[in-house]
């Protein structure tokens, strides 16, 4: 799986009419085809707005009739590390065998597990209507609406797939979605992340499906029944910001997997409200978190999109080779540092204005080399990559 056609061309979902793109595969035309693809989910002129405006509303009103006013929502560490570190020398060319975080687990060309996962932890901490000991008995939402003014799972989830005329009927939508929706959850039970108690039923296999532990298979035993995490437990916070502001929805799986293994690098906020930057060096990106190169070279859209700031060695050279390289010295690492004001901005035209920028030709993959002070940088993981 190359996930770096993942990070540029986005998550298509399978067009009503099935055409081939006959866009060309060159970086611009894979722009082009993210844009395109991002004005038909975040573009409309019919009543109640586009598709991402209308399920970043749907989460609010969960969130407004859950009353719990939450200002982020907490993700276990094992969703984006390995719940054993794998061993032994790897690189890029030769990544480590086992079992990736579920983060990564769910990225694929088509679908939107990965996506219905993280709106599911939203819908666990922000509105689910039975909480017993942090025991997520029931998310409270049908896979489709009974009633007008009803919130289900078709409301919540956005495909990335491409309007067609036959698209434009409500019923095909609503269908299209909630085909989506039911595949989401073959994967995610496939993955040990979700339960479908009524799976050996004719009818209503879906329904009132439990959410299990984010974390994914555990080393030994069943997977556990999802549990609202506890002040002790491994977490990392993303902001209400990413489900309210459709971050997403909008972003490839990517570089949602890239942004969320940052989060977790960076650790909570000092008192200001600012985080540490951080670093990586590629065989601890490879051993803790799987992420591939393709993926982790998707920072330029974070960076352009306002998410992230990003210093590099000054040495490196606007293709991303090294003035005097010295195997036995290596350059530094990309060093980061999350910008959470960029996450209060409307997603869908900071990723548009992003791609804009990119496809007027603003080099990619290079960061903007600060001269600024930053202090000491968190090198807990920080060891060479051979």
């Amino acid at each position: 799986m190359k996930d770096m056609e993942d990070s540029l061309e986005g998550d298509q979902e399978v067009a009503v009419n099935q055409r081939k793109s006959t866009t060309p595969r060159t970086r611009d035309g894979r722009l082009r085809t993210r844009l395109r693809r991002l004005q038909a989910i975040a573009e409309s002129d019919q009543p109640g707005g586009d598709q991402v405006s209308r399920a970043i509303r749907a989460l609010r009103t969960l969130s407004d009739d859950g009353g719990r006013n939450l200002a982020h929502i907490k993700v276990r560490s094992n969703f984006v590390t390995r719940r054993a570190q794998a061993a032994g020398e790897m690189s890029d060319r030769r990544p480590p065998e086992g079992l990736r975080p579920p983060v990564l687990e769910l990225i694929s060309p088509r679908g939107i597990a990965q996506q219905l996962e993280l709106v599911a932890l939203f819908v666990a901490q922000c509105s689910s209507p039975h909480l017993r000991d942090r025991r997520v008995s029931a998310l409270g939402l049908n896979l489709e609406p009974t009633d007008a003014n009803e919130v289900s799972w078709i409301d919540v989830i956005v495909p990335h797939a491409e309007n067609t005329a036959r698209a434009a009927y409500a019923a095909n939508r609503r269908d299209s979605r909630l085909r989506q929706v039911k595949r989401a959850l073959d994967t995610l039970t496939f993955k040990n992340l979700v339960n479908l108690p009524n799976a050996g039923s004719a009818r209503g296999k879906y329904d009132d499906f439990q959410l299990l532990d984010e974390g994914g298979p555990r080393l030994f035993g069943d997977p556990l029944v999802y549990r609202v995490p506890k002040m002790d437990e491994a977490v990392m916070n993303v902001p209400i910001d990413f489900f309210f502001q459709g971050w997403v929805y909008v972003l490839t799986k990517s570089e949602v997997a890239l942004y969320l293994m940052l989060r977790h690098l960076s650790g909570l906020p000092t008192a200001d409200g600012n985080f540490s930057p951080v670093s990586i060096f590629g065989d601890d990106r490879l051993r803790r978190y799987g992420v591939g190169k393709d993926a982790y070279k998707g920072w330029w859209m974070l960076q352009l999109a306002g998410l992230i700031e990003v210093e590099v060695d000054p040495a490196r050279r606007s293709n991303g080779t090294v003035v005097g390289f010295d195997p036995a010295d290596p350059p530094s690492p990309h060093v980061f540092h999350l910008q959470d004001a960029g996450l209060g901005r409307p997603s869908a035209a900071a990723v548009k204005a992003a791609l804009a920028t990119a496809l007027d030709h603003e080099p990619i993959g290079v960061a903007r080399v600060s001269t600024r002070e930053t202090g000491p940088f968190s090198m807990q993981f920080r060891r060479r990559l051979r």
